[in-house]
């Protein structure tokens, strides 16, 4: 896995001691998705889902980044995690529809 330049930036800052990393590593990665830098994005939502396994937005965003790469049936699968999370995502819903997965 390839992070960012970006992400090493935010990680050794010592003025980001206590920030919500998980809220902001989901930012920086829409950064990269919002640019175009697809395999960024995807890198920084993996580490993220890691990091944070049990915060339904993580998989949320990394489900998107999935789809943007063409690898839908992980995509699948980590929006499938996202709504076991939280059964209201309707983001995540609205993408396996789109994928084919749910009706």
């Amino acid at each position: 896995m390839v992070l960012p330049s970006a992400y090493q930036d935010f990680v050794s800052d010592p003025g980001n001691a206590g920030v919500d990393s998980g809220s902001a590593i989901n930012t920086l990665g829409w950064t990269y998705m919002v640019q175009g830098q697809f395999p960024e994005a995807v890198a920084l939502f993996e580490l993220n889902a890691q990091s944070h396994p049990e915060w339904w937005r993580g998989y949320s965003s990394l489900g998107a980044a999935y789809m943007k790469v063409n690898q839908n049936d992980k995509a699948i699968e980590v929006l499938r995690k996202s709504l076991e999370l939280n059964p209201n995502n309707q983001v995540a819903k609205g993408r396996l529809k789109t994928l084919g997965a749910i009706d």
